[in-house]
């Protein structure tokens, strides 16, 4: 009942008569590292800007051999399975264990083949009981990251232990590629809530490790962290001491199941997820994206609340998208009609298993939206009509900005109750995207429709 009851308070604060909306949880942030040599950061710089990294996108596991390929054992590393669920208070967005997309290997037979099968095991492990073999590692490893720097190995574990005491952080390794004759760089993701905080915020990291290897033990010498949010990645970077503050502000999102993704990439001014299929409930609408979308929401509670064939009351969920006439996404959408006024439409996000029949002469409508790319921007406030089409302007331009191929269509995302305070409301502009591919990538990731 309780649950009940907060779903629909928030529906009605949504949008204009309430749209509610539980929030999701923000997803990944970055991993330390261990240091380069002096001239580290302006080489770091310089390499995020050029050279492509590993192609990220792919879904699914890949096979192979040990060393008989790095290639076919670093996709045996990323299980994964679609659909799961994530609790929205969780840093990431992402299911416990969960993994989307298979880590990315591109590493030339010879010497570093084994070291880097090696590294893409040992990785996933960085914030476990289990940790990292510190026998990979030189005594004098060199750690550093925007913030944190390291001259040993000693001072390089006692950072992982801080963060993970800190901020139960969790870690995703996408991609590790050979960028050296003797240095391996890796792709990450990483998620972490700060507890020492009432609000427990969640943070977001997403980026690169330039890894050192002495071609005598075949060890790591040195650990560069580059993040994706910053431009200059130096130590004590004052842009990224901004970031870390950025993150920590207060914002009150409830702690509910979400769609599962992951982040591949949080850039200053947003983020590429990548989302599993998920279950919708879906009612046409008609009016703008802002207040006027809380029209179809009555209808949905309903439904969720009980108003079904089976009388079933079902959990509550997040986020609630909506859309208005003329912006529905390409490919999106279940309703088999359109509204008075156009294809507007609002969606609760339901469970799989948990999708009794709508009533006769409903308009509800059940069915899945296809898992994909989604470029996703986020903002505070009620929203408001002119709010929301700023907000997806300012999305679209940052976008271009960076050679993205967004598709048509955008969907607003609502995950607070109706009496939190406008200023810690969190709201999401979601484009979708038809190929991904990080700065330093060969290869695009499929959109939606692949």
């Amino acid at each position: 009942m309780g649950a009940a009851r907060g779903r629909a308070g928030a529906g009605a604060g949504a949008a204009g008569r309430g749209s509610w909306a539980p929030a999701p949880t923000p997803a990944p942030v970055s991993a330390p590292a261990p240091a380069r040599a002096p001239g580290a950061p302006a080489r770091v710089r310089d390499r995020r800007r050029g050279r492509p990294f590993a192609a990220e996108g792919r879904a699914g596991g890949a096979a192979g051999a040990a060393r008989g390929g790095a290639r076919g054992r670093a996709g045996a590393c990323a299980a994964g399975g679609r659909g799961a669920w994530a609790r929205t208070g969780a840093a990431g967005g992402v299911g416990a264990g969960a993994a989307l997309g298979a880590v990315e290997m591109q590493v030339e037979p010879g010497p570093l083949e084994g070291v880097a099968a090696d590294l893409a095991a040992d990785l996933p492990h960085l914030f476990d009981e289990q940790g990292i073999d510190r026998g990979m590692y030189s005594e004098s490893v060199r750690f550093e990251d925007p913030i944190t720097r390291y001259d040993s190995l000693d001072g390089y574990l006692f950072n992982i232990q801080l963060l993970r005491r800190l901020f139960s952080p969790t870690f995703k390794l996408l991609a590790v590629r050979q960028t050296g004759a003797w240095e391996l760089t890796t792709r990450w993701t990483m998620g972490m809530q700060f507890a020492l905080l009432p609000w427990r915020p969640p943070l977001v990291f997403t980026g690169t490790s330039i890894m050192g290897v002495d071609p005598v033990s075949r060890k790591f010498i040195s650990h560069v962290d580059t993040w994706d949010s910053i431009d200059d990645q130096a130590y004590l970077s004052i842009e990224g001491l901004q970031d870390l503050v950025r993150q920590l502000r207060p914002s009150l999102t409830p702690s509910l199941d979400t769609p599962e993704y992951e982040v591949l990439t949080r850039r200053r001014d947003y983020e590429v997820r990548r989302y599993a299929d998920f279950s919708v409930a879906e009612v046409p609408v008609v009016g703008g994206p802002g207040p006027a979308a809380g029209d179809g929401f009555n209808d949905l509670a309903g439904y969720i609340f009980g108003g079904n064939e089976g009388g079933e009351s079902m959990a509550m969920t997040t986020p609630v998208y909506s859309w208005p006439g003329g912006a529905k996404p390409e490919q999106r959408g279940v309703s088999g009609e359109r509204a008075a006024g156009g294809d507007g439409g609002m969606q609760f996000v339901v469970r799989a298993e948990e999708k009794p029949s709508p009533k006769s002469g409903s308009n509800v409508r059940l069915g899945v939206e296809a898992g994909g790319l989604v470029a996703v921007a986020r903002f505070p406030g009620l929203p408001s009509d002119s709010e929301v089409l700023e907000a997806e302007r300012g999305l679209r331009a940052a976008l271009e900005r960076d050679g993205l191929d967004a598709r048509p269509g955008w969907r607003l995302a609502r995950y607070n109750e109706p009496y939190i305070p406008g200023p810690l409301r969190r709201n999401e502009i979601l484009v979708d995207l038809a190929a991904f591919a990080f700065p330093d990538a060969g290869v695009g990731a499929p959109g939606p429709t692949g």
